[in-house]
């Protein structure tokens, strides 16, 4: 019977309708006509050509860079479909051992959240895991409403290839969910004494297990294997994992480690940081026949992606530190090898230069097709850090804005230097033009700007620039008429 209203709801018109309106509504196809609206509602789960995402790069004239990622339409209109049916269902039977109920949290809040359970769980323990290998969509689907969707076939490639596709608003969440559901009650019913010593953690295609003895181990593993196959999902049991908790185990890039005084950390795991180095490594190295802007282009998607990832682990500034260094050098033999008959001197002021703004030498290119300059970003330079703040203080309540904005002013304050300290201490860590606190003091957020009718500097957000240059522009305009009418006056 909820197959049935499932089914019915899906391809119900009414639910459709109301998809393409959500969508309006957020401003995601704003600029369609009625009638492409209804064609989006018609056009609906047919087999129609979906486009991955491509990447918008738009390049500033000081060279910074800004980076997304666009979607189609008709991609985003059936997950809307999916969750309509989905997320109902998911809400209820999400199993207790998939680490808390949030397709949306960022990359800080899983680090935080697994550094605090792994804690918990870890206690001079061995770790083991299972992970989700080949997907039989016959026996998955038998539940579902949808039976043959792109985002079913994108579900099962990512399990039978092990290639990184985009989860479009938490999707493949919701489906790891889904094949937990019921794995506790199993257990329970297979063997219950041992099951009672074993403490599991879910994370997307993986199960980890936390016990005493070697012997549970095995056994966990085999009752898990028997109830995926009856999900539809063959699995492996990775014995590598099985280590203990004190030496440290690897999870998900991460690479979480008791200290010698007693600290349970979580750095970037070494594995981790060779496959990012060779990513960057094989882009420069296949660039000498492609134009090298675009290869700039690929490697700060690159780098933006991975720190985004992993720019919230313990020391994280050591090991952005070293990649910096190493891409440097990849840069260095790059342009060695471009320009052999160059001194050093010639190629090291040709490619680099002193920035006050990040204090430090930056790697940069200028297109002499498009006339445009792009820098290459640092590691470090999109370090994040978390600070806490007292959980008694509400976020959303508007009377507390001016408490959060003095936590803000006195963590932030300890970042910057010279003049950029002086004028966020003189503008109350706020920004000149819109008024709102600085979030983040980075060189893409945080820009220096001379205000010339005012004749003196400040500091502003990178997106209010454009309003203070507007205002320039009309005092210049001004001034100039003034200036005219003045001799026109005298002569």
């Amino acid at each position: 019977m909820v197959k049935y209203f499932k089914v019915l709801l899906v391809n119900s018109l009414f639910s459709r309708l109301k998809v393409v309106k959500e969508c309006n509504r957020i401003g995601a196809n704003q600029f369609f006509s009625d009638l492409v609206k209804l064609q989006f509602v018609f056009n609906l789960r047919k087999k129609i050509i979906y486009k991955e995402l491509f990447s918008l790069y738009v390049v500033k004239k000081s060279g910074n860079s800004s980076f997304f990622k666009l979607s189609n339409v008709y991609i985003s209109l059936n997950t809307k479909l999916f969750n309509l049916f989905f997320l109902p269902y998911s809400e209820v039977f999400v199993s207790r051992i998939s680490y808390a109920f949030r397709p949306y949290r960022i990359e800080h809040d899983t680090f935080k959240f697994l550094k605090q359970r792994l804690l918990s769980k870890t206690n001079n323990s061995f770790v083991n895991s299972v992970k989700f290998n080949i997907l039989d969509l016959k026996v998955f689907s038998k539940d579902l409403a949808f039976k043959t969707c792109f985002i079913l076939d994108r579900f099962r490639k990512y399990l039978n290839y092990g290639f990184f596709l985009e989860d479009f608003d938490g999707i493949f969440f919701h489906f790891f969910n889904y094949l937990v559901s019921g794995l506790e009650n199993f257990l329970s019913f297979y063997h219950l004494y041992v099951f009672r010593k074993i403490k599991f953690l879910h994370l997307k295609d993986r199960i980890y297990f936390f016990c005493l003895n070697k012997n549970y181990s095995l056994i966990a593993a085999n009752a898990i294997n028997s109830f995926l196959k009856s999900k539809g999902v063959h699995s492996s049991f990775e014995l590598s994992t099985l280590t203990s908790s004190i030496k440290g185990f690897n999870i998900y890039g991460w690479y979480f480690f008791m200290s010698y005084s007693g600290k349970f950390c979580g750095s970037i795991s070494s594995d981790n940081v060779r496959c990012h180095k060779l990513k960057l490594k094989l882009v420069i190295k296949n660039s000498f026949s492609i134009n090298f802007f675009s290869i700039l282009k690929r490697i700060n998607s690159l780098i933006c992606d991975w720190c985004n990832l992993y720019s919230c682990s313990d020391f994280s500034t050591d090991i952005f530190g070293q990649l910096d260094v190493y891409v440097n050098k990849l840069l260095w033999n790059w342009a060695k090898k471009r320009h052999p008959r160059r001194p050093n001197t010639w190629v090291y002021s040709k490619y680099w230069r002193f920035f006050s703004l990040n204090n430090s030498w930056n790697f940069f290119f200028l297109d002499n097709i498009g006339g445009s300059c792009l820098l290459l970003n640092l590691h470090s330079h999109l370090i994040r850090k978390i600070y806490c703040i007292p959980s008694s203080m509400n976020i959303f309540f508007i009377r507390n804005y001016n408490k959060l904005g003095l936590v803000w002013l006195r963590k932030c304050s300890q970042i910057l230097q010279n003049l950029y300290l002086l004028l966020y201490k003189f503008q109350s860590g706020k920004c000149f033009c819109c008024g709102v606190f600085f979030r983040t003091l980075s060189s893409r957020d945080i820009k220096l700007v001379k205000i010339k009718y005012q004749r003196k500097y400040v500091l502003l957000h990178s997106f209010c620039i454009l309003v203070i240059l507007f205002k320039n522009l009309l005092y210049l305009m001004f001034k100039l008429l003034y200036d005219e009418s003045e001799k026109n006056e005298i002569s």
